[in-house]
């Protein structure tokens, strides 16, 4: 909440990936987000294209938040090119975050779908460590409860994937 995260660098990036020359000019102006997001949805949903945004949550309110409905974008430009693909897109955008985007709530169950990603289980945490080289000890031994003795008892892949709650990207960060 305290960081100020924007999506400027994004905007002109893609801009300049997805756009021709005059579009790469219009991302170098000091044109606003509303307006670069606009002209990113224009150019990018009259071809069949693939755009992946992956953890929006910097550019989102917070679940904390009282002063803006949680999860609402706080990025202008974001906002728009995503409302706008929602309206007309020929491709497919996907995006990650942890918290919904009511932004899109008018689209849903037309042009765009929200899937609830659980975590991973147990074993699917420890597969996915050893496929990924991380080494430790499977002997069972560790208290899967800290400071509880009596706990079940892990071993140190187990309960790493129990320490970060199956969350997939830190499990896959941890494990290379």
């Amino acid at each position: 909440e305290q960081l100020a995260a924007s999506s400027d660098l994004f905007l002109k990036a893609a801009l300049a990936f997805f756009g021709d020359d005059a579009d790469k000019a219009f991302a170098a102006s000091n044109a606003g987000a509303y307006e670069k997001g606009q002209r990113l949805a224009r150019i990018v949903s009259q071809r069949r294209s693939l755009l992946i945004l992956d953890g929006l949550e910097p550019l989102q309110y917070a679940p904390t938040s009282t002063a803006f409905p949680p999860g609402q974008l706080k990025d202008q430009g974001v906002a728009k090119l995503l409302k706008d693909l929602a309206i007309n897109n020929q491709g497919l955008c996907i995006i990650t975050t942890r918290y919904s985007l009511p932004d899109l709530n008018a689209f849903a169950g037309k042009t765009v779908r929200e899937e609830k990603l659980t975590r991973l289980s147990r074993n699917h945490g420890v597969d996915l460590l050893q496929k990924l080289g991380a080494h430790g000890s499977e002997r069972r031994n560790i208290p899967l409860k800290d400071g509880d003795p009596d706990s079940e008892k892990v071993n140190e892949f187990e309960k790493l994937v129990e320490d970060v709650k199956g969350h997939a990207l830190t499990l896959t960060i941890l494990g290379e």
